[in-house]
C-alpha cells in the first residue's frame, strides 16, 4: 500500500470544488506568493552569476575587460530581479494598506446589513406569530395577553433565537 497522498488533478475536480479553491484561496496565499518570488529571483540571480565566468572566458578577454563586465552584468541581474521583487511587495503593500482602510467601512456596512435582517426577521415572526402584546385578549387561563403581558413575549421567536438555533430562512 502506498502512503503518498495524492492530489486530484485540475481536470478531476468538479465545477463547485474548482469554483471554491479559485474563489476563496487558502488564508496566507499572498506571503507564499511573495516569497517564491523571492526565493526564486535569488537563486536566479546567483545562478547567472555562477554561469557568467564560464560564458566570458569563451571570449577570451582581457582580465580587466572580463572582471568589469562580470561586475556590470552581475549589477544588471540583480537590480532587475530588485525592481521585480520591489514592484510585487509594492503592489501587495498597497493591497494590504487598501483593505486596511475600507475594512471599517465594511464592517459599518455589514453590521448594518446585519441590523435590518434582525429587524425584518423580527417582523416576519411577529406576522407568522402574532404580536406579543397590546392587542389584549385571552391566552391562558387565568390572564389575560395584555401589553405587560411577559408570557406572549417568552413564546415569541425573536432574530437571536433564529441565529442561536442556525435557522437561517430568507423569506420575502
Amino acid at each position: 500500500p502506498s502512503t503518498i497522498n495524492h492530489q486530484p488533478s485540475i481536470t478531476t475536480l468538479s465545477p463547485q470544488t474548482l469554483r471554491t479553491r479559485v474563489l476563496h484561496p487558502k488564508p496566507g496565499w499572498g506571503f507564499t506568493v511573495l516569497s517564491n518570488f523571492t526565493v526564486g529571483m535569488a537563486s536566479a540571480v546567483f545562478s547567472f552569476m555562477w554561469a557568467l565566468p564560464g560564458l566570458i572566458s569563451t571570449y577570451a578577454t582581457s582580465t580587466a575587460s572580463a572582471l568589469f563586465f562580470y561586475a556590470i552584468a552581475s549589477l544588471s541581474a540583480a537590480s532587475v530581479a530588485l525592481s521585480l521583487l520591489l514592484l510585487l511587495y509594492g503592489t501587495a503593500g498597497g493591497a494590504v494598506y487598501g483593505i486596511a482602510k475600507a475594512a471599517p467601512a465594511m464592517a459599518r456596512i455589514e453590521a448594518q446589513r446585519r441590523q435590518q435582517e434582525r429587524v425584518r426577521l423580527i417582523e416576519h415572526n411577529r406576522r407568522r406569530y402574532g404580536s406579543s402584546g397590546g392587542e389584549g385578549g385571552g391566552g391562558e387561563a387565568g390572564g389575560g395577553g395584555g401589553v405587560g403581558d411577559s408570557r406572549g413575549a417568552e413564546q415569541q421567536p425573536t432574530a437571536t433565537d433564529a441565529n442561536q438555533r442556525g435557522d437561517h430562512h430568507h423569506y420575502d
